[in-house]
């Protein structure tokens, strides 16, 4: 019998989308078709403006607070996927073991 350390792949970043990259992902679809509502149905431009601000805000509050998109390769602890996903995260180096490398 052979004494092999069993390795467990893992992989990073499978299963279904996190919200908030729908949310953004949605904002973004409603900021393209922005102008075409506005030259549609001009007289509803402060609905519409509503609209694309409000799903941008709801977007930015969802957490990980922010603008940018989670992904589980992340060096910010605090931009990693939280919804949809199991927590088997990738570690973070610690700065001191970046240094005496």
């Amino acid at each position: 019998m052979s004494s092999k350390p069993s390795k467990k792949k893992i992989t990073y970043g499978k299963g279904p989308p996190d919200l908030k990259s729908i949310l953004i992902n949605l904002s973004s679809l409603l900021l393209i078709v922005l102008p075409f509502a506005i030259y549609y149905d001009y007289e509803r431009l402060k609905f519409h403006l509503g609209i694309v601000g409000s799903s941008f805000l709801i977007a930015v509050l969802i957490p990980p607070f922010g603008w940018m998109r989670p992904h589980p390769y992340s060096d910010m602890d605090g931009n990693r996927k939280i919804f949809g996903t199991k927590h088997d995260r990738p570690p973070t180096k610690n700065k001191s073991e970046t240094v005496q490398q």
